[in-house]
């Protein structure tokens, strides 16, 4: 996943989680709170989209990693594939029937 940071892009190799609301990602380098950030999530082949692209906003920033908060308005693709991610990293999570 790539974070575009001003004019800074920062290149994670993987999330720590993910849900429909944020992502957090490892703490290096450690991202200001408050910065505004592009999120390019890229996905395996058979999860929807090849890619999900957001904004969002970095909430918490430790050593734990930066938890980057996605703005609401994500598009309708988008957000499928988000929730097709979220749905396959956290299965207990999905909608019963």
């Amino acid at each position: 996943m790539k974070v575009v940071a001003g004019d800074r892009l920062i290149a994670y190799g993987s999330a720590l989680d993910v849900s429909m609301g944020g992502i957090l990602v490892r703490g290096d380098p450690p991202l200001s709170l408050g910065t505004r950030v592009g999120v390019v999530i890229f996905l395996a082949d058979g999860e929807g989209a090849n890619r999900i692209v957001t904004q969002g906003t970095v909430v918490r920033s430790d050593p734990g990693g930066n938890a980057i908060e996605f703005v609401p308005g994500m598009g309708e693709e988008q957000a499928r594939a988000l929730a097709l991610l979220v749905e396959a990293h956290h299965p207990e999570a999905a909608p019963g029937p």
